[in-house]
């Protein structure tokens, strides 16, 4: 089984993924039941820079390592906070 997620902004996709529970018998002895997927984040983020200026009341989330922080907030300027927030709930 696999999947494909679109957007209307770009006729390729944005994640793909499924299973591949026979994968790790490549591997490995036992096999095991495994999901996985990939996400294109360069596109996201081309898609972004098209679409300019966005509403400031609608909220965007945005994944990264602390230490990029400063280079996205940058970028996108006046979209990203300049420091990130950390939700409250773990």
């Amino acid at each position: 089984m696999t999947f494909k997620a679109y957007a209307d902004q770009t006729s390729t996709y944005l994640v793909s993924g499924g299973r591949y529970d026979n994968l790790l018998a490549n591997f490995q002895e036992k096999s095991e039941p495994a999901i996985g997927l990939g996400i294109d984040v360069t596109l996201i983020a081309q898609m972004l820079e098209r679409s300019g200026p966005r509403d400031q009341a609608k909220p965007t989330l945005v994944f990264c390592q602390l230490a990029d922080w400063p280079t996205f907030a940058k970028r996108y300027g006046g979209i990203l906070p300049t420091r990130p927030v950390w939700p409250t709930v773990w």
